[in-house]
């Protein structure tokens, strides 16, 4: 299915931020746009499902509660294809 909505949050681990973009299909499912295959169990019914996915991939990953790293991300806001696939 191919992606007909686009979404970005940003990821805060410490003192660091990056944006991360999440994708929407026309069958109503969401995913992670970039690393899928390291950050993402499946594709999931809502938005907060697929970044809730990928944040527990990433404080498993990291350690964050142990080295006590917090790990949060923004509201999730509608962007443009463009904006998701710009070169830095």
């Amino acid at each position: 299915m191919s992606a007909i909505r686009y979404y970005k949050v940003i990821l805060t681990s410490g003192e660091k931020q990056a944006p991360i973009f999440f994708y929407e299909t026309e069958g109503g499912e969401f995913d992670l746009q970039f690393g899928w295959a390291t950050y993402s169990s499946c594709m999931h019914t809502t938005l907060d499902g697929a970044i809730h996915d990928f944040l527990d991939h990433v404080q498993r990953e990291h350690n964050a509660k142990k080295d006590g790293i917090i790990i949060s991300t923004s509201a999730p806001v509608k962007v443009s294809k463009d904006e998701v696939f710009q070169k830095p």
